[in-house]
């Protein structure tokens, strides 16, 4: 009798800790989509003490890179993540500059927040909570976070991105829907929080279309980056 009880323990741990890796591996297959070049189309909205300020944007991404294009203080602006790190060029500049995954982009969100192309080359699991929630650590030296608690909710997952001391320091909040464009569902919007400083600040980026796009890999370099403009003003 003891042995049969041990034996379902034993399993319904077993069977916990496979969900909850299949949650992590879930959410990273829903973000980075299914790895196919595509061009993403929405919206950047900060707020901060209530007011909005939006702007368009637009996006290239693939399992090796993500492009990021819109303007940033009235410069049209590139973002780019690769595995060289990441890079930020102004339309004026000559030169693209590296950047650490702490950079701002706008508002709440940074370099970290938005750019990662491939969720699963940024972090791995590090502890099972329960059923719905997991403790992930960071395996890219170029991500802000040290650790992140990724939990599954109704309308998608919540992320609380922690600091080195175990401290929540940004909250990131992923709706899954349909997209236009995809037959597949994605990730709609993804909402940022400050927990620590500039609390009053929110950046929510909207995802409304997703197009196809067809470009050499190799081109996506931070040498290039000046030649990437091209990609979004023809």
């Amino acid at each position: 009798m003891y042995k049969i009880i041990f034996t379902m323990i034993t399993a319904l741990i077993f069977m916990s800790n496979l969900y909850s890796q299949n949650i992590f591996d879930e959410f990273s297959n829903i973000y980075n989509g299914d790895g196919k070049q595509i061009k993403v189309i929405g919206s950047i909205t900060d707020i901060k003490n209530g007011i909005k300020d939006k702007e368009p944007f637009e996006m290239i991404k693939s399992m090796n890179y993500t492009l990021l294009y819109f303007t940033a203080k009235n410069t049209k602006s590139l973002f780019l993540a690769n595995n060289q790190g990441y890079f930020i060029q102004g339309k004026n500049q000559r030169s693209a500059l590296k950047v650490a995954g702490s950079y701002t982009v706008t508002g709440a969100a940074n370099t970290s927040d938005v750019m990662s192309f491939d969720f699963k080359k940024d972090y791995a699991v590090d502890n099972i909570i329960n059923a719905n929630e997991v403790l992930l650590k960071r395996i890219r030296r170029d991500v802000a976070y040290n650790q992140a608690l990724l939990k599954k909710e109704s309308f998608g997952y919540t992320i609380n991105f922690m600091d080195n001391s175990g401290k929540s320091v940004k909250k990131g909040v992923y709706t899954i829907g349909n997209i236009s464009g995809s037959k597949e569902k994605g990730v709609t919007t993804m909402e940022f929080y400050n927990l620590i400083i500039n609390t009053n600040m929110i950046t929510v980026y909207k995802t409304t279309k997703l197009l196809p796009v067809n470009v050499s890999d190799s081109f996506f370099r931070s040498e290039n980056m000046g030649k990437l403009f091209t990609l979004f003003e023809n």
